[in-house]
């Protein structure tokens, strides 16, 4: 016997459906690919705006005295972003190219700026472009893979070269804490007294001990704990680089003697 599903379940269960996609990412690289993604819909805008759809003709402008030309308002488009429809076209997708793309790259930053940016400023910009296709349901066609793994791999070397000639500095991100520099902080957090430094005292420690990121400590639970003879262990859920928890579940991240 066919059974006809009730309109409303079905479509609860596709909003269901497409939340649990939507865990494919973290909210912190979802919130860095969104930003980006306004970035190139701005130079869309000014380079090729009749491959934008409708959708974006009457988003405001942050020059408020143009209704339809300049840069959009970048929060406008962002939740434009997240309010759209997934299968709704925000683009002519036919008509866009893997040098608009690359255009866009270049645009990120002139090479006649002062300003330089990482290997993994371009590589999350790449990322992006590659969440706005599956945002909406579209696979990036294979020539644009191609094209783009040539031209990172270009991007690279150019900048190990400015390196190299003293252009950019070497080193990117941030410093890494010294053994000293931590040790004297804990050591000036348990003196406080207070209960704050006392409970950011305990933090520290654990997330030193456990070579881990903040975030990845601030999830441990007292069901997460265990003990391996006289060694304390602690086992987490999913990690950085194991969203899914396959390897992290298997056995603890570390252990505290």
């Amino acid at each position: 016997m066919l059974r006809i599903m009730d309109p409303v379940n079905s479509d609860a269960l596709l909003d269901e459906a497409n939340r649990i996609s939507a865990k494919c990412i973290t909210d912190g690289s979802r919130r860095a690919y969104l930003s980006k993604i306004a970035s190139f819909i701005d130079f869309m805008e000014e380079y090729k705006p009749y491959n934008l759809t409708s959708e974006f003709r009457d988003l405001p402008r942050r020059d408020h005295n143009s209704t339809r030309s300049g840069p959009f308002v970048k929060k406008e488009v962002i939740k434009l972003l997240n309010n759209v429809p997934p299968r709704c076209p925000i683009a002519n997708w036919e008509a866009l190219e893997v040098d608009d793309i690359r255009r866009w790259l270049i645009q990120l930053c002139p090479s006649n700026s002062a300003r330089t940016l990482s290997k993994a400023t371009y590589s999350s910009a790449r990322s992006a472009i590659y969440h706005l296709y599956r945002m909406f349901g579209r696979v990036q066609p294979a020539s644009f893979d191609n094209a783009l793994e040539t031209f990172f791999k270009g991007m690279k070397r150019q900048i190990a070269e400015q390196q190299s000639r003293g252009e950019r500095p070497i080193k990117e991100g941030k410093d890494a804490l010294t053994f000293g520099l931590y040790v004297e902080i804990c050591k000036r957090l348990l003196l406080s007294g207070k209960p704050e430094d006392i409970f950011a005292h305990c933090y520290m420690v654990l997330s030193w001990n456990l070579i881990c990121r903040a975030s990845s400590t601030s999830t441990i639970q007292l069901h997460h704990l265990g003990w391996s003879g006289d060694a304390l262990t602690i086992l987490f859920a999913h990690l950085k680089n194991d969203r899914p928890g396959g390897r992290a579940a298997a056995a603890p991240a570390s252990c505290l003697r």
